[in-house]
């Protein structure tokens, strides 16, 4: 089942227990038209406008996406948060969470080179030995790395 159903019930739900008419949540072009599409299952909602209408529900995205899976599965919240809380553990026990804050540096997405995979973590290293004023030099050694590839991760920060 697609989610555009159980997240249009949720949606009325929130909005109507709040009593907030569809003027009041976030005004995009034609706000009034996509809210009721969202409210019919006729649309989906991208991330940036989930977080729009979280916060004018008063709520995190987390929160309306974990609601809208419980609508989907028929209501019951433990299983969902015992699933999240396995697999959010699993993701920070395997450091895959580690890699992707590793991936955003000063609220940017860090640039890569086509083709080439980038360890997250190293380039956390690499940035951390240039904020710390190490050389290049000096940080390849203290690291145990290629001098070409700190230089490309240096440009990356």
């Amino acid at each position: 089942m697609s989610l555009k159903v159980p997240l249009a019930a949720v949606l009325r739900a929130l909005r109507a227990a709040k009593r907030l008419p569809q003027e009041a949540l976030p005004d995009e072009g034609s706000a009034r038209q996509y809210i009721g599409d969202l409210e019919h299952g006729k649309s989906s909602v991208t991330l940036d406008k989930l977080q729009k209408l979280s916060d004018s529900l008063g709520l995190s995205p987390a929160t309306v996406v974990a609601a809208t899976i419980a609508v989907k599965d028929g209501g019951g919240i433990e299983p969902i948060l015992a699933r999240l809380t396995e697999e959010l553990n699993a993701l920070q026990a395997s450091g895959q969470l580690k890699q992707a804050l590793a991936q955003v540096v000063d609220g940017k997405l860090v640039d890569r080179p086509r083709g080439t995979t980038v360890n997250a973590d190293l380039v956390a290293k690499v940035l951390a030995c240039k904020a710390q004023g190490m050389t290049q030099a000096e940080t390849a050694t203290e690291l145990q790395v290629n001098k070409v590839t700190v230089h490309r991760y240096w440009k990356l920060g």
